[in-house]
């Protein structure tokens, strides 16, 4: 049985209504997801759909170096805690939070720098009022909403990214239509479909995750 058929349906059926009775992008008709061949562009941000990750995910010791098969990384090995499930200004070793898109999340990516690039800054403001718009998951505990976060990546080698456990979707902007297939298909669908508060990875020493 599919998780959406129980919590998990709750979330997708309230960020359907959000969407539709007036939140965020509500304009916008429901989109399907583009091919996931990693080179066929979609629509006017030329959105991506990564090729999917079979890498297994193991815990390794905190701050350790981790080697993903993909960027942006989407499975794998990660630390044993997962980054609390919020809006991080400064870069977050990628083991915290592929930990937290394993629990069912998504992670928001930007390779771009808002302090250099108002373009950028415009697009993150548009992420974060998308995440605003998104309903209270179920099987999480306020002050946690739902299992989303959102996080600077400069080596992304894009402006955005969104990303869940196994699949991932890189532009050139941020297509909040293409990003609401993503999650209608994929939030809280992972072997480890759970919310609870996490560790905030900014306390992490400055050299944490590093070769």
């Amino acid at each position: 049985m599919s998780q959406f058929d129980g919590l998990g349906a709750r979330f997708v059926l309230a960020l359907t209504l959000t969407l539709t009775l007036g939140g965020c992008t509500a304009a916008k008709p429901k989109s399907s997801l583009p091919p996931e061949d990693g080179v066929t562009a979609t629509g006017d941000c030329d959105t991506v759909f990564g090729v999917p990750s079979t890498e297994s995910g193991f815990h390794v010791g905190e701050c350790n170096a981790i080697d993903y098969a993909t960027n942006p990384p989407c499975a794998g090995h990660h630390y044993a805690v997962w980054a609390d499930y919020k809006e991080y200004a400064v870069t977050v070793p990628a083991g915290y939070w592929v930990h937290s898109i394993e629990h069912g999340g998504v992670a928001f990516l930007y390779g771009c720098n808002p302090k250099e690039d108002t373009v950028c800054e415009t697009m993150i403001g548009q992420v974060r009022t998308y995440m605003t718009g998104l309903p209270l998951d179920p099987k999480c505990t306020l002050p946690t909403r739902n299992r989303t976060l959102m996080l600077p990546h400069p080596e992304l080698g894009a402006p955005f990214a969104a990303v869940v456990w196994g699949h991932y979707l890189r532009a050139n902007c941020f297509d909040s239509s293409l990003v609401t297939a993503l999650i209608e298909t994929y939030y809280g669908e992972n072997y480890e479909d759970t919310c609870a508060a996490g560790f905030d990875p900014t306390a992490a020493p400055k050299d944490c995750g590093a070769p």
